[in-house]
């Protein structure tokens, strides 16, 4: 970062890392060595993206250690001053409308959440759902997203977009790591009757996720499984009759997922994929 970079190609630019929570680094040092080390080295922003608590350590070491570490204190300082430089000559909105004058962020990001949807697993049972229907939807929901993903649009309700289309949704919102108070909650919740649906979040991550939803499906094998992000979460769950996977978690792919549940969108790409793999 130091000596190649800064020395000897003479970057002056900011430096991000990659997400310090991967194995391959998880393997020999813990994120918050990490994180000082990376720092230590010359990196400007750390990323950690999908372990909250490991977060939460990373936040409290780096506090901790600019306090006894002069020359982390002194890099830290370094980053902030580049960061700032950068902001100081930076406007976003200007720049964008300034090359595409006529682009409405919010109407091209519904169009790609809407093609970008799909039936990946269909019993041909639970979709379409009757209009005016009330719906039970248990949703995975991130503590902190990412800026940019939610910067055009900011509905990110997915009762307000069910409820347009006439849906009477009722949405329980579980963290990654749903603990043990709000699994005992949920199961005495559930009901037994109207439509369910499990909004899942980069299950493959969370295997306290990953082993809720697997009881939910137990209980309620006709719960229609919407994977909210990662497509890699589908094949997680071969007991899941009817899986949407939307690939994206924010507003437009809410909406999406609205109208795939109302029958107004029925892209069957992956489902007709799988098929010809099989």
């Amino acid at each position: 970062m130091t000596v190649l970079l800064r020395d000897e190609l003479k970057f002056c630019g900011i430096l991000i890392s990659d997400d310090l929570g991967m194995g391959a680094l998880r393997g020999g040092y813990s994120p918050a060595t990490t994180a000082i080390e990376s720092l230590r080295a010359g990196v400007d922003i750390l990323l950690l993206c999908h372990d909250p608590v490991a977060r939460e350590e990373v936040l409290a070491s780096l506090s901790t250690t600019r306090d006894k570490d002069r020359e982390i204190r002194e890099r830290m300082e370094e980053s902030l001053a580049r960061l700032a430089a950068v902001k100081s000559g930076l406007n976003f909105q200007e720049a964008v409308q300034s090359l595409t004058p006529d682009l409405d962020g919010n109407k091209l990001s519904l169009r790609i959440a809407r093609r970008g949807i799909s039936i990946y697993r269909s019993s041909g049972k639970q979709i379409p759902i009757d209009s005016e229907s009330r719906i039970f939807m248990v949703r995975f929901q991130p503590e902190m997203t990412v800026e940019v993903e939610g910067s055009t649009i900011t509905a990110d309700d997915p009762a307000e977009h069910l409820k347009v289309l006439g849906f009477k949704p009722e949405v329980f919102n579980l963290p990654l790591l749903p603990g043990a108070e709000e699994v005992e909650y949920l199961s005495s919740r559930l009901p037994g009757i109207i439509p369910v649906i499990i909004a899942c979040y980069d299950a493959h991550r969370y295997p306290g996720q990953k082993k809720l939803i697997d009881d939910l499906l137990t209980r309620r094998p006709d719960a229609i499984l919407a994977i909210m992000r990662d497509p890699r979460d589908a094949e997680l769950f071969p007991r899941a009759s009817t899986i949407i996977i939307t690939r994206g978690y924010t507003a437009p792919s809410l909406q999406a997922l609205a109208e795939v549940l109302a029958g107004k969108i029925l892209n069957r790409g992956d489902a007709e994929i799988a098929e010809r793999k099989d």
